[in-house]
């Protein structure tokens, strides 16, 4: 990616598109400038859409284009993938390279390290972490699927170890005293019933 920003390089694309007549890539380009539009339009007059609020609307059009890839295969129309699927590959010039899953899943694990997580009950705090690390380059689906496969597997952090053994062996120490205490109870009984008998 340049410096420049994505409305630009897409209003520069669209004339090229334009000129060698790619209706295909032509027709994306006109819906990805009509989104960025309709935001730019709801800031102030001379107020540019940034770097970030411009990846945000183009991640929304993959992610629409997505869920209609799922629901054209839900309902056998194959036929209709492949233009959906362009759509993707044509926006995603725009949009940085996505973070692989292996080097995802290590960010996840540390982000939960770090906000030392005790349970997945935290999930949504460790996915807007995640998600403003990644700084636009992961997907949110991907992001939410492997912090619900890492919470899954959780067994907390040393401190949150510690913490659990020592309620067992409380619980464990409380069982022991109990059981002794039944003990002693039956042997007075019995010492009792000697003595008297």
């Amino acid at each position: 990616m340049t410096d420049s920003s994505i409305l630009v390089r897409i209003q520069t694309d669209l004339t090229a598109a334009m000129k060698s007549q790619d209706a295909d890539t032509l027709s994306t380009l006109r819906m990805l400038k009509t989104a960025l539009m309709e935001i730019k339009t709801k800031k102030s007059k001379d107020a540019a859409l940034t770097g970030d609020e411009e990846i945000e609307v183009l991640q929304r059009y993959v992610k629409k284009r997505r869920e209609t890839i799922d629901e054209l295969r839900k309902v056998g129309r194959e036929d209709l993938v492949a233009r959906e699927q362009q759509e993707i590959t044509v926006t995603s010039r725009y949009l940085p390279e996505e973070i692989g899953e292996d080097e995802l899943r290590a960010l996840v694990r540390l982000t939960v390290e770090k906000l030392q997580v005790t349970g997945p009950k935290e999930m949504g705090k460790v996915i807007g972490a995640v998600m403003a690390q990644a700084k636009g380059r992961a997907d949110g689906a991907t992001v939410s699927r492997i912090v619900r496969e890492v919470l899954g597997t959780w067994s907390g952090t040393e401190s949150d170890r510690r913490g659990q053994a020592g309620v067992l062996g409380r619980g464990r120490r409380a069982g022991f005293g109990r059981r002794r205490a039944r003990l002693r109870s039956r042997a007075g009984a019995i010492r009792t019933a000697t003595r008297t008998g």
